[in-house]
């Protein structure tokens, strides 16, 4: 089967083919030659196999006691599915917004997740002076306490 013929029959694109091939789940048999370069060629078995299995597959994940997040749903495709195994395992091993407060020094990423903002705008904020942080080793760091001065409402006399 050539490439563009996988990609129809496990209903992904061909991009998705390669990652396949990349990741050493599908192997190529050989090259076909054509007008623009080579097409990759697969074993017939070895993509129903391959598809069976990922029809196969379902994950249950069970959330950190501190997340209130539930999932166990089936997703049918492997692209998908592989997106949300990892969106799930950063969200269990992530810290929480408690844990983050707790630090002395927080990084831009880890004060974007307590403030809700992009990291890029509390970049723009560090560089303005709106925010008070220190650079240290190249990479912004700013306190829990600095972040509470900011953006807390101020209190009516």
């Amino acid at each position: 089967m050539k490439k563009r013929e996988v990609a129809e029959f496990l209903g992904v694109t061909e991009k998705a083919v390669e990652n396949y091939v990349n990741r050493s789940q599908l192997k190529v048999v050989g090259y076909e030659k054509a007008r623009r370069g080579k097409v990759s060629l697969f074993d017939r078995a070895e993509v129903e196999n391959f598809k069976r299995q990922r029809e196969q597959v379902a994950y249950s994940v069970t959330p950190a006691k501190s997340q209130a997040l539930t999932l166990t749903d089936v997703v049918k495709s492997n692209d998908v599915r592989a997106f949300l195994v990892e969106a799930i395992r950063e969200a269990i091993n992530a810290p929480t917004i408690e844990q983050l407060q707790s630090k002395t020094l927080l990084a831009v990423d880890e004060a974007s997740k307590v403030t809700g903002l992009t990291a890029y705008t509390l970049r723009r904020m560090l560089q303005s002076g709106e925010i008070k942080g220190e650079k240290i080793g190249g990479a912004w760091r700013i306190t829990p306490e600095a972040l509470r001065r900011r953006f807390e409402k101020p209190k009516k006399s």
